[in-house]
């Protein structure tokens, strides 16, 4: 059987306030701060200029902060935003882990692999789903408003 392989774009939330003071949120929330919102209106600008980019939907956790950055990010690209539990923050790495192969088999079942997926995540969460990439990366958590390039093969 043929592996199917993808490519991931992977966005870390723009500055909440809590980011700033270097507060952990976990499955708490607090708003974006100006430079956060600044960072997603960057993000987005910068994304719609890709014309070789096509782009399906945005997929998010449920929190606030993720979901208020993706929909900043949907207003460039016209694309709807799709919040998921799996990609929520988790505390431990082996629940990260857990969500993201569940979410990596699940999404690749409705994808087209033709065009990346776009992902607006959570830090943690993002460097956890980087070690599943192929090849595997080790990266330090993302900063926010970080775009990163994710291949993955299934």
């Amino acid at each position: 059987m043929k592996a199917e392989r993808f490519t991931i774009i992977a966005i870390r939330h723009g500055e909440t306030e809590w980011n700033r003071i270097g507060k952990a949120q976990n499955q708490l929330d607090s708003p974006l701060t100006m430079e956060g919102k600044r960072q997603m209106h960057n993000v987005g600008r910068y994304l719609a200029t890709q014309k070789s980019l096509t782009l399906n939907a945005i997929y998010t956790s449920q929190l606030g902060r993720a979901i208020s950055s993706a929909k900043t990010i949907a207003r460039y690209l016209k694309v709807p935003v799709i919040s998921q539990m799996e990609l929520s923050e988790f505390d431990s790495e082996q629940q990260r882990r857990t969500m993201a192969i569940q979410w990596i088999q699940r999404i690749s079942r409705h994808h087209n692999n033709e065009n990346p997926i776009l992902l607006l995540g959570h830090g943690d969460w993002i460097k956890t789903l980087a070690s599943l990439g192929t090849p595997k990366q080790i990266i330090e958590t993302p900063n926010n408003g970080e775009i990163l390039r994710i291949d993955i093969e299934i």
